[in-house]
């Protein structure tokens, strides 16, 4: 299959049809500003409060030097990332430098599961990790980690839960 970018939009609700290209939404990508940007806040107003005087300055420099790349990443990294549901299967699209591509058949899926913070119900976003009876899976005592995880938004993670779960 060859490796074709096709944005999507999600306008109204309406739910993709198989076979589409569905790309990472931006809401996600502002969810993940917050997190690296809301601490560099918080630590520049925690000098302020014990006397740094020069707090706003200090901001500004972790906001440039810290901030500004990171969230060039992030917003690259995110662009890069997108999902096809197709009969039987669901193919993770990845990778910045190197393209990545994991297809992961719904007949092989054993748990499919969301994670929601209070942080991501603000944003409306969520985690759905897909995990497989993969030999990776059986170490005992080592972390496991899913075969295939999406950062997306709650109806989009309602939506591919719902599809997977019909399989």
């Amino acid at each position: 299959m060859p490796y074709v970018f096709k944005k999507v939009s999600f306008i109204n609700k309406t739910m993709p049809t198989t076979k589409e290209l569905i790309t990472i939404p931006s809401k996600v990508k502002y969810y993940a500003y917050t997190k690296v940007l809301f601490p560099i806040f918080l630590f520049s107003i925690f000098m302020s409060i014990i006397g740094f005087e020069q707090w706003f300055i200090l901001f500004l420099m972790l906001l440039i030097i810290i901030g500004l790349p990171v969230c060039t990443f992030i917003s690259i990294f995110y662009s890069s990332i997108s999902f096809q549901v197709e009969t039987g299967k669901i193919t993770i699209y990845s990778g910045i430098f190197t393209k990545q591509l994991k297809a992961i058949f719904f007949d092989k899926i054993q748990n499919v599961t969301c994670t929601r913070g209070p942080l991501m119900q603000m944003f409306g976003v969520s985690t759905i990790n897909i995990w497989t009876a993969s030999p990776e899976q059986i170490n005992v005592g080592v972390s496991h980690t899913p075969d295939g995880s999406l950062l997306l938004t709650a109806d989009l993670t309602e939506w591919l839960e719902g599809v997977i779960s019909k399989k």
